[in-house]
């Protein structure tokens, strides 16, 4: 094989390369921030050199542009509110096609590699390039576990891992009944369902720190400090004065805490919808026509009617990007529609509610494992398990809402699960979750991991699509 290996970034991700290369794997081009390699910012800032097109790539140019623009457009605004020229994003949308296009060929590449599902834009288009020319794909996805990542040759394999089978390490993941579950992405984010109450002490010490915080800023940075009051005052479209204007139109829309607090006892009929952070892998690949998370809500609040109340709580991450003031118009015109604090405890909510719905967030799972029915809109990695349900145009609604009653057995959930998670590969993928091994070691991961990667080149189970 001639691999392509988009990723595997950091140190820990130059050791799984150099891994590939001890196990006689043919990295012939490498995109990462690592030395020997391709740097991948240059791809991700859209700095993509020109290069000599062929007829023949350009005769596939205006079926590929109407398949994949629309999403890339989504993805490549990641990158802040400045990149979202129409024009200048085409541009960069046929520089970076005829560019792996001519890679692909000028290397002669048979294997596509990638550290991370397709999301940022270049390596969306690289997937599906070699996806048009028959080429094979491997993509390596972290889960939530100690030690584990998933592997699948097509992003719509997510959820069910029929592409890649039978990498049993004998590893048994314990699978704990309740609905929280460890998120190193929202560590010290999510709120207790019964928060402690911080000593009249605390909260004086955190009164004065938030008083003292502008003052103490604008001594150690008076020109920034300067510019940031100016941006709020006189420019409308600055990032400060967004997102000023994002916190008020929460502060207007939102209920308070107390009267959540009363929703949650008065009203039985009650759904919890939790948003995504935006923008993120898990609406701009996972979502599909559902990265628009308010189409997801307006479909939701159509099925269910005016006896249901659909509490929205915000990620506590989230800023004024894809917040203007036109999203809280859609949103606030739902009448079975009820905006939440950020701030307030999701697992009080999910105990609360008679299910739980999301694009593919870990809400849901955390739902199902306490027992809840979810309903997902997008793709997940947890969607072939029971009690999920994923929406389509023929999905049985009124089926589903009776199902919601049912209990969910989590005997059934824990054998679903430890099949699901015996596809999963050994190892990190994604260096932030290394804090979940015990005596992490880089150079041992990085053996791990080549050898589920080698394991699914070579079974001839895998399915290649």
């Amino acid at each position: 094989m001639n691999i392509l290996v988009w990723g595997f970034c950091g140190t820990d991700g130059g050791e799984i390369v150099k891994e590939m290369g001890r196990r006689d794997l043919e990295v012939r081009e490498w995109i990462s921030d690592q030395e020997g390699s391709a740097n991948i910012w240059d791809f991700l800032l859209g700095n993509i050199p020109a290069v000599e097109k062929e007829r023949a790539t350009l005769e596939r140019y205006a079926h590929f542009h109407r398949s994949h623009f629309d999403t890339y457009h989504v993805m490549i605004a990641r990158r802040g509110l400045h990149f979202a020229d129409l024009h200048e994003v085409t541009n960069e949308f046929s520089l970076t096609y005829h560019y792996f296009s001519r890679l692909i060929k000028a290397r002669a590449i048979d294997f596509v590699l990638f550290a991370n599902m397709p999301h940022e834009g270049p390596d969306y288009v690289l997937y599906n390039i070699a996806k048009d020319a028959g080429i094979r794909t491997l993509i390596c996805y972290q889960t939530l576990f100690s030690d584990k990542f998933y592997l699948m040759t097509s992003i719509e394999d997510l959820g069910r891992f029929a592409t890649t089978r039978g990498m049993p390490d004998g590893a048994i993941i314990p699978l704990e009944r309740g609905f929280q579950q460890l998120s190193v992405n929202m560590q010290g984010l999510i709120q207790p369902e019964i928060p402690q109450k911080p000593s009249v002490r605390a909260r004086a010490i955190k009164s004065c720190a938030a008083l003292l915080a502008g003052p103490v800023r604008t001594v150690r940075n008076p020109w920034r400090a300067l510019k940031q009051g100016m941006n709020r005052t006189f420019v409308k479209n600055s990032g400060a004065s967004l997102q000023n204007t994002y916190r008020r139109q929460m502060r207007a829309h939102a209920l308070t805490t107390a009267s959540v607090d009363a929703l949650l006892e008065t009203h039985e009929k009650l759904v919890y919808f939790p948003l995504h952070l935006q923008p993120e892998l898990t609406t701009s690949t996972l979502g599909g026509v559902f990265q628009d998370q308010l189409y997801a809500i307006e479909l939701l609040s159509s099925m269910l009617g005016d006896e249901w109340l659909i509490l929205v709580k915000e990620n506590p991450k989230q800023t004024y990007f894809q917040r203007r003031g036109l999203f809280f118009r859609r949103l606030m015109g739902l009448t079975n529609v009820r905006l939440v604090p950020s701030t307030y405890s999701t697992y009080k909510l999910m105990r609360k509610a008679r299910f739980v719905t999301t694009i593919s967030g870990t809400a849901c799972w955390e739902a199902v494992k306490g027992g809840k029915k979810c309903l997902v809109f997008g793709k997940a990695w947890f969607s072939g398990l029971p009690g999920v349900y994923t929406y389509a145009e023929d999905l049985d609604f009124g089926a589903f809402l009776d199902a919601t009653q049912r209990e969910l057995r989590f005997e059934d959930l824990e054998e679903a699960f430890h099949g699901l998670m015996s596809r999963a590969g050994a190892g990190v993928v994604d260096r932030d979750y290394a804090c979940l091994v015990p005596h992490y070691d880089s150079a041992a991961n990085a053996r791990k991991v080549v050898s589920s990667i080698v394991d699914a080149v070579r079974n001839p189970n895998t399915v290649w699509n």
